[in-house]
């Protein structure tokens, strides 16, 4: 994806928002879908995707379709980040009983 396409859908996506905000949901729709079509790969249009018929205009089957989408295009991202920092690297946080944080 080139860079003017992913600074549109960001553009988009903030239009999206104002929209939304103002109370004008078929054209908040309108801007979202817009920026998914120049970008669908965009993990922050996908999440905003997810949000938007969830919340703002309930359409279940939707939210859950680009809710799985983010998490799918997240989990890749984790794990490359982990290939990065290595099998070596300090974890920050660790599970020990249901707590979880430091130690």
């Amino acid at each position: 994806m080139n860079q003017q396409a992913r600074i549109k859908a960001v553009e988009l996506l903030a239009r999206s928002d104002e929209f939304e905000a103002a109370g004008k949901l078929s054209a908040a729709e309108s801007s979202l879908n817009e920026a998914l079509r120049v970008d669908p790969e965009n993990v922050e249009s996908l999440y905003v995707a997810a949000r938007f018929y969830s919340r703002a205009l309930p359409k279940p089957e939707m939210a859950r379709e680009y809710a799985a989408a983010c998490r799918k295009k997240a989990v890749a991202m984790s794990a490359e980040m982990d290939d990065i920092l290595g099998s070596g690297a300090v974890r920050s946080a660790r599970h020990i009983g249901g707590i979880i944080g430091p130690y």
